[in-house]
């Protein structure tokens, strides 16, 4: 489904947040126990704040770019268990490892478990495969 009709306005379709719980599900568990806040990195210099492959295409034509291309790449990251997912994103996520070096015992329990329930649809075996997708700009 098309992120305009979702958010019931006429912006274009964009790479959904959505498309990426390999990056999101350990901040949603963090904001879900309350220990960090704010909502989804969207905002500028966040890991998803260039995620409408229309913005990135005006973008870089703004920045003086004539030929421009930007494709929607899938992918899927693999990982050994939810602990080492989490681990994972935690070293890359500096707000969410500040919020886990604050949290008791109990809240860092807890945060790793919905982890593990946010991500236990991506069971594959013994390992998980979290989806995401990447914009690949390309400009001369």
């Amino acid at each position: 489904m098309c992120c305009a009709r979702e958010a019931g306005s006429a912006r274009p379709c964009g790479v959904r947040r959505a498309a990426n719980p390999w990056l999101t599900s350990v901040g949603m568990a963090a904001m879900m126990h309350g220990l960090v806040q704010g909502g989804p990195p969207v905002g500028p210099g966040g890991p998803l704040s260039l995620h409408d492959p229309v913005d990135l295409e005006k973008r870089a034509r703004n920045a003086g770019f004539s030929d421009v291309s930007v494709e929607v790449v899938d992918f899927v990251r693999p990982y050994e268990s939810s602990d080492k997912h989490f681990d994972m994103v935690t070293a890359l996520a500096p707000p969410i490892a500040a919020a886990m070096r604050r949290a008791t015992p109990e809240q860092s329990a807890a945060v790793r478990q919905t982890v593990a329930d946010l991500v236990s649809q991506y069971r594959n075996g013994d390992a998980l495969e979290l989806p995401g997708q990447a914009l690949v700009l390309v400009a001369s």
